[in-house]
């Protein structure tokens, strides 16, 4: 999976924006625990203030990063309407849009 990812940001254009990839199987937890977070927030120098998560899940990238108290933004390439309570800070629908939140 974490190939998976990396070959993602590559083909977005945008693997040279990231020091650090921390994806659920190698952290041993999964979004939306709170360990995944604090895992993030002991093992880099983030501040929670200048951190966004992108991710394409509401019930775990989303909420996750909510509940972390850090800006979200939803991936959403088939434009689905969200019908949940989960409101992302962003919502994208292409990964190189991230690019104007660099």
């Amino acid at each position: 999976m974490f190939k998976v990812q990396i070959q993602r940001l590559k083909d977005a254009k945008m693997a040279e924006f990231f020091e650090q990839v921390f994806v659920s199987e190698k952290i041993g937890s999964e979004k939306p625990d709170p360990e995944f977070f604090k895992y993030f927030f002991s093992h880099s120098n983030a501040d929670p203030a200048q951190t966004l998560i992108v991710g394409d899940s509401l019930s775990s990238d989303i909420l996750g990063g909510i509940n972390a108290g850090i800006d979200t933004m939803w991936f959403n390439p088939e434009r689905t309407t969200n019908f949940s309570q989960i409101s992302p800070s962003y919502q994208i629908d292409s990964l190189s849009e991230v690019k104007k939140f660099a």
